[in-house]
């Protein structure tokens, strides 16, 4: 097989002769077939495509990397399912579901595809916590990030939850954020109201809700980073709440490396009424 017939191929819309040139061991020719298949965009070749997830030579030599111009496919089996779109997922999601080995490469396809008959399958998975524990790291992130990328409403849910439990300020809290803007979600409940504001440096709506917000704020403290939890601070001290005091004077003390974080508290502690010692 060579590059002319490949060429050849694709202008006579030969979808099964392409598939058939594939070669999970030829990066060369079956990269040049995959990109092929991915500017003819025909469902049919959906399930070769699938099955040379994780495949290359290349790939499975040197990791996880998708860039182009590297002599590998990967990058180019993923366009070519983004290509194809939706008629892609049902498959993907089968893969996703049965294939551990391929779940990274799938959920990045699924970001991309952004079809939200993917949410049920991925929430499932975030759901789960042992999925955390037994994948590779960045699955539930690349899974988030999926989500946060569908943008639909149905992905709200699963967002969410992440959004309670990840660190305020992390690049994961960030994207979800992303995607609660994309769904076009307007927070409702105290706890989620709190957090959201806080990821988009909106502390003011905090101050604005009061004493209401302080138990919230107080949560948020312990797993925010430092530009975060100086937000925080500032929004404590404008509240003016003495539930906040013990909480800001045991945070003091854990904030020997971050001068401005002490200083933020000092001035909190002033305007809540308590004489700094």
């Amino acid at each position: 097989m060579d590059i002319d017939t490949i060429d050849s191929m694709e202008e006579g819309g030969d979808v099964d002769g392409l598939i058939a040139a594939l070669n999970p061991r030829e990066d060369m020719i079956t990269g040049y077939a995959v990109e092929a298949l991915g500017r003819l965009a025909d469902p049919r070749s959906v399930d070769a495509l699938v099955s040379l997830l994780g495949k290359s030579d290349y790939f499975q030599r040197h990791g996880r990397s998708l860039g182009t111009g590297t002599g590998q496919y990967q990058g180019s089996v993923i366009e070519a399912l983004e290509s194809i779109g939706a008629p892609a997922v049902p498959k993907l999601l089968a893969e996703f579901q049965s294939n551990k080995s391929a779940r990274e490469l799938v959920a990045q396809i699924l970001g991309r595809i952004r079809d939200p008959q993917a949410v049920e399958v991925l929430s499932q998975y975030l759901s789960d916590a042992q999925n955390a524990i037994l994948d590779a790291p960045n699955v539930p992130f690349l899974v988030t990030e999926a989500l946060a990328n569908i943008g639909h409403p149905s992905c709200v849910a699963p967002l969410l939850r992440v959004l309670t439990e990840v660190p305020l300020g992390s690049k994961l809290s960030h994207v979800v954020t992303e995607g609660l803007d994309k769904a076009g979600w307007d927070p409702q409940s105290e706890i989620h109201q709190v957090y959201y504001w806080i990821m988009k440096g909106q502390l003011e709506n905090c101050v604005k809700m009061g004493s209401t917000a302080v138990a919230y704020l107080l949560s948020a403290l312990e797993r925010a980073g430092t530009s975060e939890r100086i937000g925080i601070i500032e929004a404590l001290g404008e509240i003016r709440d003495e539930r906040a005091v013990d909480a800001l004077i045991e945070q003091r003390n854990k904030e020997t490396s971050h001068p401005d974080a002490v200083d933020a508290i000092n001035d909190a502690l002033v305007k809540i009424g308590k004489r700094i010692v």
